[in-house]
């Protein structure tokens, strides 16, 4: 029972969590992309020291360490389609 309410606990406190080997100026930027999509992502992954990735279920963003969306991935009819970097 206690395990539930722990659980329970840790899932409201890190409504976001956010994988701990990234910067403090890398997980504010991670945050906002979050807020902008409006879902909790299934996974966020460093993919090498510039790029890391924020994974839906049907969109993916990848993000560069300059603070731009370096590209969008979305699924449509059951394929992966690159929308293209954010204009900056």
């Amino acid at each position: 029972m206690n395990l539930i309410f722990m659980i329970l606990g840790m899932i409201g406190l890190n409504s976001y969590s956010v994988k701990d080997d990234l910067s403090k100026e890398d997980k504010r930027f991670v945050k906002t992309v979050i807020r902008m999509h409006g879902d909790k992502p299934l996974a966020i992954t460093r993919k090498n020291k510039s790029k890391i990735m924020i994974e839906y279920p049907e969109t993916m963003y990848i993000l560069n360490n300059k603070g731009f969306i370096s590209s969008v991935w979305i699924l449509e009819e059951g394929a992966w389609l690159n929308l293209g970097p954010e204009i900056n």
